[in-house]
């Protein structure tokens, strides 16, 4: 059913397309979502995706908010286009290229591509947005914790409810002196949402978690993705010398963008001002 429904699609966004040569690939390493490539043999790279959208992931993840940030990555020359929308999903361009890993996200071409472009979406803004700029980052934690039914006990080694909503509190109560800016954040910046391509350097992908957030926390989140998902490895968590680095590539772009000409030891200030903000201290 999953392989004809993708058919009807990709007939309907690609009609140049003749259905003899559509082939369909399946793709495994999502999460939450069921995904399947349609493309041809003649211009693979042209590749449409079409996401179908996992049992009761609405109930945690705002999908008109997905689609308003894949238009605005559209624009603003981050991400592919958006073809279309069906009732349990979408359907998108494919962004070829590489996905990373342990060892490419540690490469120093690499991660200074990867600091660079954050800074670069970190400066967008969205068009038509009259909410008031506050992270999403509390909001979407008491949204969690609010799936989980009033008095039940998840196991014991999990705090109850109540206490974690008392944690939630107090997170929010120190995060929020930290003094670090809210911008448009990516907020799920693991390995497989990082593409290396050659002719394009980096692309981010996967933005149903994006919108407004702490600077600091989508930094300090994709170090944390470091140590893996599936497989916790905590060694993998980047060294403050690593994280330095990563930082400095960072600052000297968003300075940039903010057109603000900073001597080498404000600079030097602002990078030891960020690692505090974000970082778990080895």
């Amino acid at each position: 059913m999953l392989h004809e429904d993708a058919l009807n699609i990709a007939r309907h966004v690609k009609s140049e397309w003749k259905e003899s040569k559509i082939h369909l690939k399946v793709f495994t390493d999502g999460i939450t979502n069921r995904l399947v490539g349609c493309y041809t043999d003649e211009k693979p790279e042209e590749m449409i995706l079409i996401r179908v959208y996992g049992e009761n992931t609405h109930l945690f993840i705002d999908r008109q908010m997905e689609i308003r940030n894949m238009i605005l990555m559209n624009k603003a020359g981050i991400n592919p286009p958006l073809y279309c929308i069906f009732e349990n999903g979408i359907c998108y361009g494919y962004t070829p290229g590489q996905v990373l890993d342990e060892n490419l996200v540690r490469q120093p071409a690499v991660c200074k591509m990867i600091a660079e472009r954050l800074a670069f979406m970190h400066k967008l803004t969205v068009e038509n947005d009259s909410r008031d700029l506050e992270p999403c980052l509390f909001k979407i934690l008491r949204r969690y914790l609010d799936l989980i039914p009033d008095g039940s006990e998840i196991n014991n080694r999990i705090p109850n409810k109540q206490h974690l909503n008392r944690e939630v509190n107090l997170l929010e109560k120190h995060l929020s002196n930290l003094g670090s800016p809210i911008v448009f954040c990516h907020n799920d910046l693991l390995l497989k949402n990082i593409v290396l391509n050659k002719c394009n350097g980096v692309t981010f992908i996967d933005f149903e978690y994006a919108d407004f957030n702490y600077q600091a926390f989508d930094i300090g989140n994709h170090f944390c993705e470091f140590a893996g998902v599936e497989k916790y490895t905590p060694s993998l968590y980047p060294n403050k010398e690593f994280q330095i680095k990563w930082l400095k590539n960072y600052i000297v772009v968003w300075n940039r963008l903010n057109n603000e000409n900073k001597t080498d030891e404000m600079i030097e200030e602002q990078i030891e001002k960020l690692y505090d903000q974000q970082g778990i201290r080895n």
